[in-house]
């Protein structure tokens, strides 16, 4: 599947569940790189803790193909029976991408407490008006964004491509107005 060309872009795609293992599969077979955002949690049975993973974004993955997303998407589900649906940027109207740097930042970012990440359906543009921040310390240390309310909350809200996603959880006293 991989046809040496090199891509700088990693793309959101959505996918069926009932699939997840076996794409993963595939994927790690034909060395296409992939991330899904995963959590784990330690769950008791009558003797022991076991540690299990689960999806904190569900069905989304981001995956970096080394050749056009269009060609390899059409590769998938003729080869493999298996459709991805491209996460489509609200602004341009194509698949939404996303530059290898900030993606290589997001994964940093979403290992520190993957089940404060929510991928929204708003572009980034839309939070335009809302005050800049910046986290002073802790382990989003560095972060800017936008101070944004959702659902009762405040939220950092930070572009990834083009889309918004919001964090929660950060502590109101360790953000400074930018």
């Amino acid at each position: 599947m991989t046809s040496g060309i090199k891509n700088n872009f990693w793309f959101i795609l959505y996918r069926r569940k009932d699939f997840c293992e076996y794409l993963f599969k595939l994927l790690r077979q034909e060395s296409v790189p992939y991330y899904s955002v995963l959590s784990t949690v330690e769950d008791s049975t009558d003797e022991e803790f076991v540690k299990k993973e689960y999806e904190s974004i569900k069905n989304l993955i981001f995956i970096k193909p080394f050749e056009p997303v269009n060609q390899f998407l059409n590769k998938l589900k003729t080869e493999f029976g298996l459709v991805l649906i491209p996460y489509m940027d609200c602004m341009t109207g194509e698949v939404a991408k996303v530059g290898n740097e900030e993606m290589l930042r997001f994964i940093k970012l979403s290992k520190n407490n993957p089940d404060s990440i929510e991928i929204l359906k708003d572009s980034f543009d839309k939070f335009n008006d809302k005050p800049s921040v910046r986290v002073k310390s802790g382990p989003y240390e560095g972060l800017e964004g936008r101070l944004v309310r959702i659902r009762r909350d405040r939220k950092v809200v930070i572009s990834l491509g083009n889309s918004a996603i919001s964090i929660s959880g950060i502590e109101f006293s360790l953000l400074e107005i930018i």
